[in-house]
Formats: C-alpha cells, sequence, structure tokens
C-alpha cells in the first residue's frame, strides 16, 4: 500500500529556535552510548518548549505497534520509542519532533524518519518534525 505524502519543507529557523536545536544535541552526545547498535539516532518529543519524552534505536526489542505500522526486522525506531516512553497517552496537540543523528566521530548526520515512522507520527497527530542532515544543519518537514 503506497502511502501518499504531502510535505512543505521549510528553512528550520521558522519554527525551531537555536536553544531547542542545542538542547538535543548536547542530551544526544550524552547519551550516545545508549544505542546498542551502530546508528545512533536520538527523537524528542516537545509540546512548545517543553520536552516531553525521548527514545533511541533499539536492536533487542520489538513491539506490536512494528508489525502495525509496517516495520521490518526486530528494532525499535527512535521516534516509535519516543511515543512509547510517553507515560500518559495524551493528545499531541501542539507538538513536534526533533531526530538527532551522531556518528562515531561525534558529528551529526542525517535523520530524516523513515516513512514507517512518519505513518506513525501522523496517526499521533504529530506532523511537525525537525532532522539533521548530511551536513549537520537542522531541516524543518511538515507532513499533511
Amino acid at each position: 500500500m503506497a502511502i501518499l505524502l504531502y510535505c512543505l519543507k521549510m528553512p528550520y529557523y521558522n519554527k525551531i529556535n537555536t536553544k531547542i536545536q542545542k538542547r538535543c544535541v548536547k542530551i544526544a552526545k550524552s547519551l550516545v552510548d545508549m544505542p546498542n547498535g551502530k546508528n545512533k539516532h536520538f527523537s524528542f518529543i516537545f509540546r512548545r518548549t517543553k520536552l516531553l519524552s525521548i527514545g533511541w534505536n533499539n536492536y533487542e526489542k520489538t513491539h506490536p505497534m512494528t508489525v502495525e505500522y509496517g516495520y521490518r526486522g526486530r528494532t525499535i525506531h527512535s521516534e516509535m520509542m519516543a511515543l512509547l516512553n510517553i507515560r500518559r497517552i495524551e493528545r499531541f496537540t501542539n507538538c513536534y519532533l526533533v531526530n538527532v543523528r551522531i556518528n562515531s566521530k561525534y558529528e551529526l548526520r542525517m535523520s530524516k524518519p523513515c516513512l514507517n515512522c512518519v505513518k506513525l507520527l501522523k496517526s499521533h497527530g504529530i506532523i511537525d518534525i525537525y532532522y539533521t542532515n548530511h551536513l549537520g544543519k537542522f531541516e524543518y518537514v511538515r507532513y499533511r
């Protein structure tokens, strides 16, 4: 089943402030040993400026939602873990996701969510996503 995505790319500075960017990068670098695989992806869910949840890739666990949303393999992506780490199910109105990927040299790399993660986030009402690109800069995309 093909997913039709309408996305609008905007400069990152239109919505997310530099303070939040730096905060996410600092937290990601401090947690770089947490993901147990090669890829060090971190996802942060915010409501305005309040950090609600943090997630990272887990290559040893799985969850029933992985099948529901079409993930392959026995992994939990950072976006899913961030959603699962929110203790209370709440409405995600005015929430957005920030994705950061750190390589072995502690450099920022591409962390755009996969299509399955986009489908998962959209189903929970999160359509505004910020992610690091291959140049280490933040980009913004809104999925409708």
